[in-house]
C-alpha cells in the first residue's frame, strides 16, 4: 500500500511538473489534493470495507445482529465512497444494485483488439440500455 501510494505520488508530481509553465501554483496543489483523495477512496476504502465484511462473517457466528449491523456499516462506507466518485454504475452496484452476467450482455462478434464496441444489456424483457465500450490498450 505504501509503494502504491509512492507510486501514485510520483506520477502525480511527475505530471505537476510537466504542466507547470501552464498552471498556477493553486491548480496543482488542488490536482494533488484530488489525486489523494482518488488514492484514499479507491485503496483505503477497499481495505476497510474487506477487513469488516471480514469482522462481520465472524461476528454472525457469535452474535448475528452484531454481524449484521457491521456488514450494514461495510455496504455504507462503500456506497458513501462510490457516491463521492460519482460513476453511476459504481453507485448502483454498491447500492445492491443487479449483478450482470454474460447472458444479459449482447456483444457483436469477440473483442479481441482496441476501440469502441456497441454494447447492449437486458435488464428486463422489455427493458434495455445501450452504451458504447471503449477497449483502450494497457
Amino acid at each position: 500500500m505504501r509503494d502504491q501510494a509512492a507510486r501514485s505520488a510520483a506520477e502525480t508530481l511527475r505530471q505537476l511538473a510537466k504542466d507547470a509553465p501552464q498552471r498556477s501554483l493553486w491548480e496543482k496543489i488542488a490536482e494533488a489534493f484530488r489525486a489523494f483523495i482518488d488514492f484514499l477512496r479507491s485503496t483505503v476504502i477497499q481495505w476497510i470495507t474487506t477487513i469488516l465484511d471480514v469482522i462481520s462473517v465472524i461476528a454472525s457466528f457469535i452474535f448475528p445482529p452484531l454481524g449484521e449491523a457491521i456488514g450494514l456499516l461495510s455496504g455504507a462506507i462503500d456506497l458513501a465512497s462510490a457516491v463521492l466518485g460519482g460513476d453511476p454504475a459504481e453507485i448502483g452496484l454498491a447500492a445492491g444494485g443487479p449483478a450482470l452476467d454474460r447472458r444479459r450482455l449482447e456483444v457483436p462478434g469477440h473483442i479481441k483488439s482496441t476501440g469502441a464496441y456497441p454494447v447492449r444489456i437486458k435488464l428486463h424483457p422489455e427493458v434495455t440500455a445501450s452504451f458504447n465500450l471503449n477497449v483502450v490498450a494497457a
